[in-house]
């Protein structure tokens, strides 16, 4: 992997990646993005069902790229579910790098954050839509 990762702090990343969490896609969902790193052609779809409380009751995601876009996608399921749409609107994305536990190169920040600006987006999306439709 090169300048990607160090060799020594890759548990995290191959972990979510050899295993995916919350990979599939979802019937009934509130959110349903999905958005392509123009750089390297990683793509990630993520979808959520938000509860009456507002937060994330289910999320999954589909895609194709590379070990650390693909990883970071499953990381943030895990991350998110249980949340407030607040909540996951305002995670950083420092954070998300943080979460990896990997020495993630500039190159490569917008693989790791693909999944996290897609979520993001449709749940802004969402959020304004129930502003506007409420108005």
């Amino acid at each position: 992997m090169g300048d990607a990762v160090g060799d020594s702090d890759m548990e995290v990343i191959m972990d979510h990646y050899r295993q995916p969490r919350n990979r599939g896609k979802l019937t009934e969902a509130d959110v349903d993005c999905e958005d392509v790193n123009p750089a390297c052609g990683d793509r990630v779809r993520m979808q959520a069902i938000l509860n009456d409380a507002d937060e994330i009751a289910a999320v999954r995601f589909v895609g194709d790229g590379c070990v650390i876009s693909m990883a970071a996608a499953s990381l943030l399921t895990t991350l998110v579910e249980g949340r407030s749409l607040k909540e996951v609107v305002q995670f950083p994305e420092a954070s998300m790098l943080e979460a990896l536990e990997a020495s993630v190169s500039p190159r490569r920040y917008d693989c790791a954050l693909l999944a996290h600006r897609t979520l993001k987006a449709g749940l802004v999306r969402l959020a304004h839509d129930r502003r506007v439709s409420s108005s």
